[in-house]
């Protein structure tokens, strides 16, 4: 299900997740959560994980855009 509705580009980025470094982390997450809170602490470094790569990925964004804008 997630993967149908994942979809390319977010916060203004169309190039959000190009390694698929964010996308392979939800699904690593929710596939945990499936397994209810018996795995619970694999479930918060995943989750801690996920916020690691969400910021990350949007640091890495916000550096290629102002290196766009700086080059024009």
């Amino acid at each position: 299900m997630l993967i149908k509705v994942s979809t390319d580009g977010y916060r203004d980025y169309p190039d959000w997740d190009s390694k698929g470094l964010v996308r392979r982390f939800v699904r690593r997450t929710v596939v945990l959560l499936s397994k209810g809170l018996d795995e619970r602490k694999k479930i918060v470094r995943a989750v801690e994980t996920l916020l690691i790569r969400l910021d990350d990925e949007e640091s890495f964004q916000r550096a290629e855009t102002q290196q766009i804008l700086g080059d024009q």
